[in-house]
């Protein structure tokens, strides 16, 4: 079953805006809204930390079999047969190199921000000196002459 969806459906508000002279509610409109993004966000990841391990058993390629570990279940309740790859450390097995080593920025709230992309494990920063081309000038037909900036700038890398 699509959790995401149900998530969204179950949440569904009833919304209504008032019409009228000086704000009355003569004529009243109420329609069905879907629940904020963040407020669906947030209940999907209380149901993914609630999630249940299952144990799968293929009795025939059409049918598949899951043994509960855990006694009660609801039918919108999440259930995994094997853990996520932790994105944090190095995996070779699918090629993820992991979060050491790379930028973040400290000073953020969003999801570039350094406690979310280094795990928890801390940052350094450095001064690193970085070249790029500047003042660029197009000459009349065919080439475009420029020179090469340095800059020295801080920046934070994860631990």
């Amino acid at each position: 079953m699509k959790v995401n969806i149900i998530a969204v459906i179950r949440n569904v508000q009833k919304k209504c805006k008032c019409h009228g002279m000086s704000g009355s509610c003569e004529i009243q409109t109420c329609w069905k809204a879907t629940p904020e993004f963040r407020e669906v966000g947030h209940r999907l990841k209380l149901k993914y930390n609630q999630a249940a391990k299952v144990q799968v058993s293929l009795l025939n390629a059409a049918f598949t079999r899951f043994k509960r570990i855990r006694k009660q279940y609801k039918r919108t309740d999440l259930m995994y047969y094997e853990k996520s790859p932790n994105y944090c450390d190095p995996n070779p097995d699918v090629d993820s190199p992991g979060t050491s080593g790379r930028l973040c920025n400290k000073t953020s709230n969003g999801v570039d921000n350094c406690e979310t992309l280094c795990c928890g494990r801390g940052y350094n920063t450095l001064r690193v000196r970085r070249s790029e081309r500047c003042n660029c000038k197009f000459h009349w037909c065919c080439y475009v002459l420029c020179d090469v900036c340095n800059y020295n700038e801080w920046v934070t890398v994860c631990k």
